[in-house]
């Protein structure tokens, strides 16, 4: 009996022998040193989408979701990136297919989602600073002044546009009320300070890119109207086409020196004027406006938004990538780049970042495809603007372009 009461001999309980043996249970960190794969989890892209495109036709590829777009700073901007590889590719893994092309030769890392503002010609006019492409813009709302106006679609004046000094002191009767020319300056209406009402209009304003020497308007088509009707000079403005922005185009002492841009009534066009889809160009008709530059009429108090309208640009819940041709039929995958998910300072810059299925890409003829008993249980939407469908089983989800208020931020 040894000094703890117990017999070495003997004991109540059995003993239990256990032995190393290979294959046994993984109970340690490290037991599991074999990578099987990644696994990439995002809530902001919808997957399991199936796209159907015809071979050798430019197409745009779109992305749903929620929450793709940041609007951070008054930006509106997607730094998420998408990569086509092969049916046999996985994304995360493989590099682009070699059967899909984009245009000027850019890499996928280098497409962005189309913004709201590719480009805005009628502001590189002097004074204003050339494009910047970094600088991006926002949504739309819309709504006469006294003079009569004609109009001519998708071009705009290429002219020198007004200084906004030129505005300094000039008073334009809106609303009923006597106001400074110059408070519909985007820059200062929207930019420099905050603006609320019913005439801010700043969803024509670029944050970052209309400064203080830019000459942009913040204003629907009949504020540019008033606007160009309480100037003399001004014989025509540009206005765009989905945005209450606009500029005025400048000319001689009560409108009768000639502008760069005159209006040919025989064909109905506008001279020296260039094409631009995102404007259009608004000529006064002096003869009949000065018998009328008095009396321009109170508009109503009252101003609802107009029905939203699809731009065809990106929004929160809908990315559009231009640009893509798929040189020979066959099946793809749509590989998807969560920007949120990289490292700070980190951008969608190898395979390794495009780790989440969208879907996959049928490449053949879209009616053949569709007398497919798959493709006719499945809900179709067309990708715009170069057609090709993307297709859900069910419903597919809410695209709707958003609203914004006028500070830029989501209605």
């Amino acid at each position: 009996m040894d000094s703890m009461g117990l017999s070495m001999g003997s004991t109540d309980k059995p003993w239990f022998s256990y032995t190393k043996e290979a294959g046994a249970s993984c109970t340690h960190a490290h037991d599991f040193t074999t990578e099987v794969g990644k696994m990439t989890i995002t809530s902001r892209a919808d997957v399991g989408v199936e796209y159907v495109v015809k071979p050798g036709v430019n197409h745009t590829l779109e992305i749903t979701g929620g929450d793709l777009i940041s609007h951070a700073d008054g930006f509106q901007r997607s730094a998420d990136r998408i990569m086509v590889v092969d049916c046999d590719g996985m994304c995360g893994y493989s590099d682009p297919s070699s059967s899909v092309t984009l245009e000027d030769g850019m890499t996928w890392h280098d497409l962005i989602p189309k913004n709201p503002l590719s480009h805005d010609p009628p502001h590189d006019m002097p004074p204003n600073p050339s494009y910047d492409p970094d600088h991006i813009a926002s949504a739309f709302v819309g709504a006469s002044g006294s003079c009569p106006y004609v109009a001519v679609d998708n071009v705009y004046c290429p002219g020198e546009n007004y200084s906004p000094d030129r505005f300094v002191g000039n008073e334009i009767v809106y609303e009923g009320f006597k106001r400074k020319a110059s408070e519909h300056l985007c820059y200062d209406k929207c930019i420099a300070s905050p603006c609320e009402g019913d005439d801010c209009f700043c969803e024509g304003a670029y944050p970052g890119y209309d400064g203080p020497s830019s000459n942009a308007f913040c204003a629907d088509l009949d504020l540019c109207k008033i606007l160009c009707d309480n100037d003399d000079s001004c014989l025509s403005f540009d206005m765009s086409s989905d945005l209450p922005r606009c500029f005025l185009n400048q000319g001689g002492p009560k409108g009768k020196a000639s502008t760069v841009c005159e209006y040919d009534p025989l064909t109905l066009s506008a001279t020296a004027a260039k094409p631009d889809a995102g404007y259009d160009l608004y000529f006064k008709q002096v003869d009949q406006c000065e018998a009328r530059r008095l009396t321009a009429p109170v508009k109503p108090s009252g101003r609802a938004l107009l029905e939203t309208m699809d731009f065809e640009y990106s929004h929160s819940k809908l990315l559009r990538y231009n640009g893509v041709t798929f040189t020979s039929g066959g099946s793809y995958k749509v590989c998807f780049c969560d920007a949120t998910l990289l490292k700070p300072g980190e951008t969608c810059s190898s395979p390794a970042h495009y780790g989440v299925e969208v879907g996959e890409v049928q490449a053949s003829g879209i009616s053949c495809l569709l007398k497919d008993s798959t493709y006719s249980r499945k809900t179709c939407y067309e990708m715009k603007p170069h057609g090709g469908l993307r297709c859900y089983d069910g419903m597919g989800p809410d695209t709707e372009a958003p609203r914004y208020n006028n500070d830029g931020t989501l209605a």
